[in-house]
């Protein structure tokens, strides 16, 4: 696939990385680069501003914490290079933190995502924000025709004698702001600009001089034939003695119109004025960082209007068009009443589709805000007579969904709107519903997976399969991973990825996981008493369990009840989850450590974790992840990715096991790079205990025999 940036193109989407950080760098690379960008890496923030003049990117990915010039200096930089004004810029931090956020955008970022870099969610914004950026510069082409002898006639000549204070102007200047003095000073010139500017010039001036520097500005002239304007003054030092400042100013009053017009056309729907889709999903991202950090509650409400069609039909396009105008304003009005949005409310409501809007309530005191809000608009809606609406009475179906109870993204929270707005129109449409999770649940909930779940434990339900994990050098078995089955007797085998969900849901994942412990610890002690030598016993521990305050505790009754050793425990961890808090996972881990147990960071890679926080987690085992293992022989980045990790790990004293091993060619790479443990289907899909015992014994007995 090939990334355009419009439809008469074929040539890729350049993409700038910066990142000091290699293994971050070179994943987020991959990642768009499989995405069909063109993507050239930087190092750090000095190359990076080389770069960028050579090749002119598109957009630019930017890590705010580099060596020598960190990501705010950059992007500072780049907007004031006249290329560089419009190019989307995304910071990538690891601070939420209100100071963070207003640097980044005080030097002039597009956009930012925290780190570890969700890529899911990197993918989403990317082609919104690069839209949005072609279509300014495609409107520009439009609203800003060429008209060169306007232009020039626009334009004239300035020059400063500092020690005299002489200001010389063009006849071009004296055209623009009126006469000036045939002998004017600087001061002549400051009393056509706009006063609470005045001081800003002269210290730009100065500062030119002093630093030998050139310099532009932008500023007000309030006394000229055609009133109020805006002009870009440019200038430089050209003489030292006398010193001599020149320049060149410029009425910019209609590119500044036109400009306008241009962010409107890019970020607003052009029928409303409200907000476009693009636009309020990047509001919405933004607002969930906010409620994230500050621990608030937000909700989106979706408005679908019923039987719209019909109005078009019955009484044309033209009457549409009025009433969807009326609604959005009687929407407007409806949230500004009710005093739940932030300041600037326009950015948080939103015509989404032909007939659809939605509005985003900030830092709610109770979810019920959101629904009084809703009853509002529904009440306005099918009230007649109206200024705008006339006769034409209108009726809505309304969902709504709150931050964090029903979704951590914007795309979750959306979608989870739109879907109790489809339950309200089933309800008999004119009415509003909140989102309930038993909405999206999937099949297998409506066939009665609850119920039966809720009781399987009792039942004695759960199975336990192991997968062995090598020892690549020498060829051994040296652990085992634990995995869960249910064995339904009403619906057969039902695997992990549809039961684990709706235990959560249920609030029995901590039962389960401690069945799963205790069973996992019993049994494979049990194979060490039958004369097995010892090996280690790896589980997956879910992120909200691990940080609970009772982990520890439960742990250590496993141990102690089964007599399995602490020290051959290795407890996996996901590593997008360890990062949502990084305090309760560094007690929990102390806590651990304390008992004599291992841990794993599962699926490394996936979530780009800093290797601050790996250095702050003093981990045991790094788990590859299987998307890098799948193409290693194909793939020369990801052969790169692998051998990164593992330096990363060697410099870290942290050991590697490779998981999703299938052919013998990944086994020699992974051999040949001296990765030290791995497992997969090339040595053995899980099995049960009692199979997985009897191989374990059987290679015992062989190599008994062999050295006998």
């Amino acid at each position: 696939m090939t990334v355009t940036q419009n439809n008469t193109t074929q040539q890729p989407t350049k993409i700038l990385v910066v990142d000091d950080d290699r293994f971050s760098r070179m994943v987020v690379a991959k990642f768009l680069t499989q995405q069909g960008y063109q993507v050239t890496e930087a190092i750090n923030g000095r190359q990076a501003l080389v770069l960028f003049n050579r090749i002119v990117p598109d957009l630019i990915l930017l890590d705010v914490e580099m060596p020598n010039i960190n990501g705010f200096e950059v992007c500072a930089t780049i907007r004031k290079s006249p290329i560089g004004k419009s190019i989307p810029i995304i910071m990538l931090t690891s601070r939420e933190d209100d100071q963070a956020i207003k640097l980044a955008f005080s030097a002039g970022t597009t956009d930012y995502i925290c780190k570890p870099v969700n890529l899911k969610l990197l993918a989403h914004r990317l082609p919104g924000i690069l839209k949005a950026s072609q279509a300014v510069r495609e409107a520009r082409k439009t609203a800003l025709p060429k008209q060169p002898s306007k232009r020039l006639l626009s334009k004239g000549s300035w020059q400063w004698v500092i020690h005299s204070d002489q200001f010389r102007c063009s006849a071009g200047i004296n055209r623009l702001v009126g006469d000036l003095p045939e002998k004017a000073s600087l001061s002549d010139y400051l009393a056509h600009v706009k006063e609470d500017e005045r001081e800003q010039i002269k210290d730009a001036l100065y500062l030119a001089a002093s630093r030998r520097e050139p310099f532009s500005f932008e500023h007000k002239l309030v006394n000229t034939s055609k009133g109020e304007r805006t002009f870009l003054m440019h200038g430089k030092l050209i003489k030292e003695r006398p010193a001599i400042v020149e320049g060149t100013l410029q009425d910019i009053t209609e590119r500044k119109i036109a400009n306008a017009s241009v962010q409107r056309m890019a970020f607003q729907d052009s029928l409303t004025g409200l907000t476009n889709k693009q636009t309020f999903i990047s509001h919405l991202d933004r607002a969930i960082n906010h409620a994230q950090f500050n621990k608030k509650t937000l909700a989106v409400i979706y408005i679908d209007l019923d039987d719209f069609k019909k109005v078009n039909d019955a009484h044309g396009q033209n009457v549409g068009d009025q009433l969807l105008m009326s609604i959005g304003q009687t929407i407007k009005n409806c949230v500004r009443s009710s005093d739940a949005l932030s300041d600037n409310q326009n950015e948080d409501i939103s015509r989404i589709g032909g007939d659809k809007f939605a509005v985003l309530l900030n830092n709610l005191s109770s979810p019920e805000g959101a629904g009084s809000v809703a009853k509002r608009i529904l009440n306005e809606l099918e009230s007649p007579d109206s200024e705008t609406r006339g006769p034409l009475k209108s009726s809505a179906s309304i969902g709504i969904s709150c931050y964090p109870k029903d979704g951590a993204s914007s795309n979750e929270l959306l979608a989870n709107a739109e879907q109790a707005m489809r339950h309200a129109k089933l309800t008999g449409k004119h009415y509003y519903r909140y989102f309930d999770q038993r909405m999206n649940s999937p099949a297998y909930n409506r066939f009665g997976l609850e119920e039966p779940l809720k009781q399987a434990l009792i039942n004695n339900e759960f199975r336990l399969q192991y997968q062995p994990q090598i020892d690549i050098q020498r060829g051994t078995i040296v652990g085992v991973e634990a995995l869960i089955r249910w064995h339904s007797k009403d619906h057969g085998i039902v695997s992990p990825e549809r039961f684990i969900p709706i235990a959560e849901k249920l609030g029995i994942m901590a039962k389960v996981d401690q069945w799963v412990m205790e069973t996992a610890c019993t049994e494979v002690q049990s194979w060490h008493e039958e004369g097995l030598q010892p090996i280690n016993l790896s589980l997956n521990i879910a992120n909200s369990r691990f940080i609970s305050n009772d982990f520890a505790d439960s742990t250590q009754f496993a141990l102690e009840k089964s007599g399995f050793p602490a020290h051959q425990l290795v407890l996996e961890l996901l590593e997008n989850s360890i990062m949502k808090d990084a305090h309760a996972t560094t007690q929990r881990l102390l806590e651990i450590r304390e008992l004599g147990c291992l841990v794993a960071l599962d699926n490394f890679g996936s979530g780009l974790s800093s290797i601050n926080y790996l250095r702050r987690f003093n981990l045991d085992y790094l788990k590859i992840d299987r998307q890098f293992i799948r193409q290693v022989m194909n793939d020369a980045d990801d052969a790169a990715i692998i051998s990164t990790i593992m330096d990363m790990a060697r410099n870290l004293d942290m050991r590697v096991i490779a998981q999703g091993i299938e052919s013998k060619s990944q086994l020699k790479f992974l051999h040949t790079i001296g990765c030290e443990f791995a497992q997969g289907f090339l040595f053995a899909k899980p099995i049960s205990g009692e199979k997985i015992f009897k191989a374990l014994m059987k290679r015992a007995s062989a190599k008994q025999k062999a050295t006998a």
